[in-house]
């Protein structure tokens, strides 16, 4: 038994040996996720952005101060995740909206991935012009000298103004790229 802290937390043999093969384990899936620009896959929702980038065919931007990732044609994409267990069903958004993120969330196409605790359920994208009437409110409050701390997007509003290109039933990705502009047509 180790002793971390007097009489707080002690650690069996059985519980340390699955721990470091765990971390050993993820050692080798740092290694492959620094492939694609995730240093550190544990902050911030990276092996989440993994996923959703290698899904969809993305390259992850490693400059998170702006747009989160790009297609093959160049588009610009945010891509956002929300766990069905630990969320409101709502998709969280900028922990400090500016008029400067609102401006780049009008310029990029949006991915929002639903998971069920770690488990990939699905992905819907949509051009940022199907977010009008958040776009337009969160300006609104803005310009008003409103602060607007992490405003949310509902998984309501993604499913019925998105279009689904994964699911876990099918597990088969439509290209997003397709996928848009196909919305684009019936539009």
């Amino acid at each position: 038994m180790i002793r971390i802290a007097e009489d707080l937390v002690a650690l069996d043999g059985k519980a340390k040996i699955i721990l470091d093969t765990y971390l050993q384990t993820n050692k080798a899936f740092e290694k492959f996720a620094s492939k694609y620009g995730v240093t550190d896959i544990y902050t911030d929702n990276n092996i989440k952005q993994l996923q959703q980038a290698i899904y969809l065919g993305l390259t992850l931007n490693p400059n998170r101060t702006s747009f989160d990732a790009v297609d093959r044609q160049g588009n610009l994409w945010e891509l956002k995740s929300l766990s069905l267990e630990s969320s409101k069903k709502e998709f969280s958004t900028s922990r400090h909206l500016t008029l400067e993120v609102l401006e780049r969330y009008t310029q990029c196409n949006w991915a929002f991935s639903v998971y069920r605790q770690t488990d990939l359920e699905s992905i819907y994208v949509m051009p940022s012009h199907a977010l009008y009437s958040y776009l337009y409110k969160w300006d609104l409050a803005i310009s008003r000298g409103k602060f607007l701390n992490n405003p949310k997007i509902s998984l309501r509003y993604v499913k019925e103004h998105g279009t689904e290109v994964y699911n876990r039933i099918s597990d088969s990705v439509i290209d997003p790229i397709v996928a848009l502009q196909n919305m684009e047509q019936i539009s």
